[in-house]
């Protein structure tokens, strides 16, 4: 998954107060709909009435196989977290590289994904003592590209500078 999530925590200078913990599920490639992904929805619906109750989930992309559209938001996400959704649990996502090969506009203005129409975003919580940040990795793929392309002709420059330098010192 070409995608991120970073979370930070923020040092406040006032005294520490009494604190509730801030409890989130994280999932992964969820894509599309399976025995597999309806297993880990169900445990994670068992363990939020069970052990710890979680208000939000971090999504780490590839929300959509194959294309970021396939077969729609309502069929793979909508319907197997319909019991979470019904319970309030917002979903926070990034994308990853199956997301973007049709375009974002849909996953990113998808209300239900929290992302506001953007690819880098942030939210707080636990009384904002925790921030966390959603980078996109994939819209960085071009960049990366062209840094590779620069970094290149900067270290082929550097090695021809040497060579001249050796050349200079073997004729002197």
């Amino acid at each position: 998954i070409l995608s991120g999530w970073l979370a930070a925590l923020a040092l406040l200078a006032t005294p520490v107060r009494s604190q509730e913990p801030v409890v989130f599920g994280v999932i992964g490639d969820t894509g599309d709909v399976s025995k597999g992904l309806l297993n880990v929805v169900r445990e994670m619906g068992d363990y939020r009435r069970q052990r710890a109750r979680f208000d939000f989930v971090l999504m780490l992309g590839d929300n959509i196989y194959g294309d970021g559209v396939g077969r729609g938001i309502p069929t793979v996400f909508e319907v197997p977290f319909a019991h979470l959704l019904k319970a309030g649990v917002e979903f926070h996502a990034v994308l990853g590289n199956h997301d973007i090969r049709r375009g974002t506009e849909l996953q990113v203005n998808y209300p239900g994904w929290n992302m506001n129409g953007r690819r880098f975003y942030s939210f707080s919580k636990g009384d904002e003592l925790v921030e966390f940040f959603g980078l996109d990795s994939t819209a960085l793929a071009g960049e990366a590209s062209a840094l590779v392309v620069v970094e290149k002709a900067r270290l082929d420059q550097e090695r021809a500078a040497l060579a001249r330098k050796a050349t200079l010192t073997a004729s002197e």
